[in-house]
């Protein structure tokens, strides 16, 4: 599944951003208050806790754990995410916002 649309829109509805630029699949960039940004999404499923952690230049990552109970999007910084696998304890160290979206397979 893209998540570019999905994410896109929800940064331009309830983030208020504008200027949406779908950018790949899995990336979009849109302007807010401190400037033009770009966002990887990247849609995984968790094993024991455990999400991979795509390598990106984007500035921010859009994890979206489908089988996550409660809020199971997470938005970390570039700088903040190293490519590889990362446990829920140590992504909760570097969240910068959280939400949830439903999901139906």
């Amino acid at each position: 599944m893209s998540g570019s649309k999905i994410f896109g829109l929800i940064a331009v509805i309830e983030w208020g951003m504008s200027d949406l630029e779908l950018l790949t699949p899995y990336s979009f960039s849109a302007v807010g208050k401190y400037g033009r940004k770009s966002f990887m999404t990247h849609i995984t499923e968790h094993k024991d806790f455990y999400v991979d952690i795509p390598e990106h230049t984007n500035d921010f990552l859009i994890l979206f754990i489908t089988n996550k109970h409660g809020d199971n999007c997470v938005i970390m910084s570039r700088k903040n995410t190293d490519p590889g696998s990362m446990h829920f304890k140590d992504i909760s160290t570097r969240i910068i916002n959280k939400f949830r979206l439903e999901y139906t397979k």
